[in-house]
């Protein structure tokens, strides 16, 4: 099996079991092709070809990922583009796909790069000005392809200690970009990794941080002497995109207090209304959440000992943060409450399948569960309380330029003090006051 087969498996893999949904995407080096379940025993793979969506049908999803494969690996080649050609232009383009299939370049990329490279050393040839610069350079930098430096940097980042899901993420992204790039990273420039990522048809957000990452990777290139060390690497010339955030959507406290009783006490059946049995071991979960701002995936790591009642504080600790950076959060007076009668001495505070069961007791007492909402109300209602957005960004364990643009949605003074003032002791009158507070 070749190493682009062998990346396209494990990148679909990958996938799966990041998103857990539909399609599945199937990668050999810079073709993707997704497959879609169309039906009990119909999946179907579609993929677009000389400006055109194409599909083929299977019976089964192993049949389908092998066909969807191939197809892939003739895309590749050049083999699929060529069958639509006239004779000529297929024998010329077949003549080219080979010429530039050692250089671990995309053929379509490696044309436009000629092309513009061409106007610049005019009127010189460009194998002139090539082998020019191999004379200059060739002793100076050593040469590094793509993948190898991938590898290597993946590498330095698990030694330096950075957490497990940023390394997943950089293995991710990286791995897209090396299957795209095999070429050595002096040949690749920043026009051919904006055509790269143009491909992917990424929202700005994405855009970005591929960007980021790249634009890490080189760097560390820089570093070790694989670019030369008196100029900036080609990758801080992609563009950024303008990325207008992500809508923000907090609980109010009526909200919150309803969510929290429901899970302590259950819901009790009524007119149209199905009884809903107490799930008190959400509690704690959806408490801290709210009114601690921890991440779900930084609470699925954190333990009861990490809460340390005697000082008041939460410690997240630097192996459990997705940052890596150790952070202790003040234990709010109601949140104290809400913990006190599941306090326990060590375990888990909760499971993988905790923040799942949340979402699905939110929904079946009427309340829309937006993505971060429990994170974002508490960064929304604590910025409203101390009015100082630093000390919320170390609570929160991010930077004050992010919770402004991704997390804070503005809220008075009175709805941050009504906010942390949900307890459980809440009587039903006390629920309907807190929701007008809100």
């Amino acid at each position: 099996m070749k190493i682009s087969e062998r990346g396209a498996r494990k990148k679909r893999r990958l996938s799966q079991a990041v998103t857990g949904k539909w399609p599945i995407e199937i990668w050999v080096d810079s073709v993707r092709i997704l497959i879609y379940r169309t039906g009990k025993k119909h999946f179907t793979a579609a993929w677009r070809q000389g400006g055109a969506r194409r599909r083929l049908a299977r019976a089964s999803l192993d049949a389908a990922k092998e066909a969807a494969e191939a197809m892939a690996r003739d895309l590749t080649d050049g083999r699929a583009e060529m069958t639509e050609m006239r004779v000529g232009d297929r024998e010329r383009f077949g003549v080219a796909v080979a010429a530039v299939k050692r250089t671990g370049i995309p053929i379509d990329v490696a044309a436009k790069e000629y092309a513009e490279a061409w106007e610049l050393v005019q009127p010189a040839s460009l194998l002139q000005v090539a082998r020019w610069w191999r004379e200059k350079h060739s002793k100076e930098i050593p040469s590094k392809r793509i993948p190898d430096l991938v590898e290597e940097f993946i590498k330095d980042r698990i030694e330096t200690g950075l957490s497990e899901r940023y390394v997943s993420t950089l293995r991710y992204r990286l791995g897209w970009f090396a299957g795209r790039f095999r070429a050595p990273v002096q040949a690749v420039t920043g026009r051919m990794i904006e055509d790269a990522l143009a491909r992917l048809r990424a929202k700005p957000k994405t855009w970005n941080n591929y960007r980021t990452d790249i634009v890490t990777l080189f760097n560390f290139a820089r570093s070790r002497g694989y670019l030369p060390r008196d100029r900036e690497v080609e990758a801080t010339f992609v563009k950024r995109m303008k990325d207008p955030g992500k809508r923000i959507r907090v609980f109010t406290p009526g909200e919150m207090s309803r969510l929290l009783l429901a899970a302590a006490h259950g819901v009790k059946e009524g007119p149209g209304r199905p009884a809903i049995r107490p799930q008190p071991d959400l509690v704690p979960f959806i408490a801290i959440g709210g009114f601690a701002g921890i991440r779900p995936l930084e609470m699925q790591r954190l333990e009861w000992a990490d809460i340390h009642w005697d000082r008041g504080v939460i410690e997240v600790a630097k192996h459990k943060a997705k940052t890596a950076a150790r952070r202790l959060i003040p234990i709010q007076p109601n949140l104290a409450e809400w913990l006190a009668p599941h306090r326990a001495a060590g375990g888990r505070i909760c499971n993988t399948k905790t923040s799942a069961r949340v979402t699905a007791l939110a929904k079946a007492i009427g309340l829309e569960w937006p993505h971060d909402v429990l994170r974002d109300s508490f960064i929304s209602y604590r910025t409203a309380v101390t009015q100082n957005l630093s000390q919320v960004a170390l609570e929160a364990g991010n930077s004050e330029t992010i919770i402004r643009h991704s997390y804070l949605e503005l809220r008075t003074t009175d709805e941050g003090k009504a906010w942390f003032a949900v307890r459980p002791e809440g009587s039903a009158s006390n629920v309907l006051t807190l929701a007008t507070a809100g």
